[in-house]
């Protein structure tokens, strides 16, 4: 099957939890996932660090910045955190139209949806979102809404 994900492609052939995988390797697969975030977000946490202490540009930390948040909201649900897709589709959209120019407000918010994928994964909160995870969600959506907005209307 072309351009299917690991997992799908079993799950497409059985409709069993887990693809009909067997328990060993989906946790096996678990922690896989679970060791490349948590790289992930400790390569997040070096740019906000890079960003606060002003060691690189604006942009690239935003390139960077990016870049990681593609692979991290890529790949959360496929490994059961759709928390983690959610999360990092806010922070990507973000990034994706950030200002030219760091604000104060961009920063925060880009700090704040970091943290929240520090508590998904510090939290194992894997499965669907339940309420608290959906207000966390759409209150992340709202502030990065509110910086896109800002960043579009500030002069050039």
């Amino acid at each position: 099957m072309p351009n299917a994900k690991a997992g799908q492609v079993a799950n497409q052939e059985t409709p069993s939890a887990g693809g009909g995988l067997p328990p060993e390797i989906l946790a096996d697969l678990r922690e896989i996932y679970l060791q490349g975030v948590r790289g992930d977000l400790a390569a997040l946490d070096a740019l906000l660090e890079d960003m606060s202490l002003g060691r690189r540009s604006w942009a690239e930390i935003v390139e960077r910045l990016r870049r990681i948040t593609h692979n991290i909201k890529g790949q959360g649900t496929s490994f059961g955190f759709p928390l983690m897709t959610e999360i990092g589709e806010s922070l990507h959209a973000l990034l994706r139209e950030a200002p030219e120019q760091s604000t104060p407000t961009a920063a925060r918010v880009i700090e704040a949806h970091v943290t929240c994928l520090h508590r998904v994964i510090e939290n194992d909160i894997d499965g669907e979102p339940g309420p608290e995870g959906r207000q966390v969600v759409e209150r992340l959506k709202s502030l990065t809404d509110r910086v896109v907005a800002e960043s579009s209307n500030s002069p050039s």
